[in-house]
């Protein structure tokens, strides 16, 4: 009985070792994987808030240079719609000049007719010709300087437009040129802008996915703290139960004190009747001196022992447990076998699963009711549960 009740004290010892081993694996894995998440939950945070600013700045860029294409754009618009003006200026002032020309063609033609047919007019007039004539030289003349001055004022303004010409071609290279610019920086600023817009949308994923891990962990969690919540219930019932067999083995150990004190009483009560029984025998020999003395044969009076009554014949028990827990990484179990149980470091058990052995362990290490084994040959993997002799 003392040793089934220490057996199930053991065990309730091992279950509790192992409910504070789990839960503390349980509450620090938990703990950890809470820490992993916040810093990439702010790592993403921080990668999102940085591409959202840069995303605001191309874009600001972005819509300045496009601003100022246009301006580019509004200029050599003006720039051209001048260059067509000053073109069909030029045009008129051609034609004005060729027109010029050919009216002064025509009065040096109409001078040179009305020259050789002034000898056949008859000469009523002589002395007012040649003032006519001078006075129409003159103006021939006056004419012709106000024209070659028109002539020389529309070639400096050729000249001037061809100036312009040039300085407007070069304008124009230049703004064609800078235009390219622009719209080499547009394409890279739209192609930096895709490559953002995807660089968000693999971010979003990422943020879905690890929303979707988040829920799945607190999934996990609330599983986690309903085993918890199961294993303190278990813990409780099995408090419950081991006050309760505490509670039996003091009853237990109070009978067998109240049934030890019993057989002192009986035994001192049969060693006095004894001793009563020889006076009287002692006494009856006296009185029946002169007779012939007869054998009075009493019944043997059997005295048994406490001790031998109390306590059966112990024999010697081979130790014999279970496997509580195994750690593949490091190659040790931990059997439910201690100090109590007579283990010793060094001591060596052989693993039997289904009647067949599969492992042979050495103790490494001992406490009052668990141990700990190193596995030192193994034909399967070992399992919670395998029985350790």
């Amino acid at each position: 009985m003392d040793k089934k009740i220490r057996i199930i004290i053991l065990i309730l010892g091992v279950l509790l070792v192992l409910v504070f081993i789990f839960l503390f694996m349980a509450i620090s894995s938990k703990e950890a994987l809470r820490r992993q998440f916040e810093s990439e939950r702010q790592k993403f945070i921080q990668e999102n808030e940085a591409l959202t600013t840069k995303t605001k700045t191309l874009l600001e860029e972005k819509n300045r240079i496009q601003q100022r294409l246009d301006e580019i754009r509004r200029q050599l618009d003006q720039v051209s719609q001048e260059k067509e003006n000053l073109e069909k200026k030029y045009e008129e002032i051609v034609k004005e000049r060729e027109e010029l020309i050919a009216q002064l063609k025509k009065m040096k033609a109409s001078a040179v007719t009305t020259a050789p047919s002034a000898p056949v007019q008859p000469v009523e007039k002589p002395v007012e010709k040649p003032e006519a004539e001078d006075k129409y030289w003159a103006g021939v003349l006056k004419e012709k300087a106000n024209l070659e001055m028109m002539v020389d004022q529309l070639k400096n303004q050729v000249s001037n437009l061809k100036l312009q010409m040039e300085e407007l071609k070069n304008v124009k290279s230049n703004l064609e040129l800078e235009l390219k610019n622009v719209t080499s920086d547009k394409e890279e600023l739209e192609r930096k802008l895709s490559y953002t817009e995807k660089m968000i949308d693999s971010i979003s994923l990422e943020l879905v996915r690890e929303k979707k891990e988040k829920r799945k962990i607190e999934e996990e969690l609330k599983s986690l703290k309903s085993e918890h919540r199961m294993a303190i219930r278990r813990i409780n019932s099995l408090n419950e139960e081991k006050l309760n067999l505490e509670k039996k083995i003091q009853e237990v150990e109070n009978k067998n004190n109240e049934l030890e004190r019993k057989l002192k009483e009986t035994t001192t009560a049969l060693e006095k009747k004894i001793l009563e029984a020889e006076e009287v025998k002692e006494k009856y020999v006296s009185s029946e001196k002169p007779q012939t003395p007869q054998a009075v044969e009493l019944p043997p009076i059997v005295v048994h022992s406490p001790e031998i009554e109390a306590k059966p014949s112990e024999e010697k028990i081979i130790p014999k447990g279970k496997v509580l827990a195994v750690n593949k990484e490091y190659n040790f179990i931990i059997i439910d076998l201690g100090t109590d149980n007579g283990v010793n470091t060094g001591d060596l058990f052989e693993v039997y699963r289904d009647n067949q052995k599969i492992a042979n362990i050495e103790v490494i290490q001992t406490r009052r009711n668990v141990s700990a084994c190193e596995v030192r040959q193994q034909t399967t993997p070992l399992k919670v549960g395998d029985i350790v002799k």
